[in-house]
């Protein structure tokens, strides 16, 4: 009786134990490669103006309706595919959009990011934060 208990318990441990590798295989899986946050910027105004800056994603000055596309330059360098992920912060996320993109191994895209000024919005500056997550990709199955 005490032989069969003993069984039991390292089945139930070796078990235990290979869930635990199996989720740990899942959680490292997915665990980011490269996280980037841009700053980004913008002006509503009665006058359009270019804001050319290579420390952030910039838009100048836009009138109230009217939209922009600015392009980021990514490449993958690695020997395997990546997801690209965009989360834009709470005070500009209504008004950007940034598809995200699966990239293949050793490929460079240019991915536009579009900000969509709505017409009643007021003058003044704004700015948020664009965080860019690039994980390995996984195929969905």
């Amino acid at each position: 009786m005490n032989e069969k208990r003993n069984k039991l318990l390292i089945l139930g441990v070796a078990a235990a134990l290979i869930l635990f590798v199996i989720a740990a295989a899942i959680f490292v899986s997915r665990l980011p490669l490269e996280s980037r946050t841009l700053d980004v910027r913008f002006e509503v105004s009665d006058k359009l103006g270019a804001d050319l800056n290579d420390s952030a994603l910039t838009f100048g000055k836009l009138f109230p309706g009217s939209s922009a596309v600015r392009k980021l330059e990514v490449a993958n360098n690695r020997n395997f595919p990546v997801e690209i992920e965009f989360f834009a912060s709470e005070e500009i996320a209504s008004f950007l959009i940034a598809e995200n993109k699966t990239l293949p191994a050793g490929e460079n895209f240019s991915i536009p990011i579009t900000l969509i000024i709505p017409k009643e919005m007021p003058y003044g500056n704004y700015s948020g934060k664009l965080r860019m997550v690039v994980t390995k990709f996984r195929e969905e199955k």
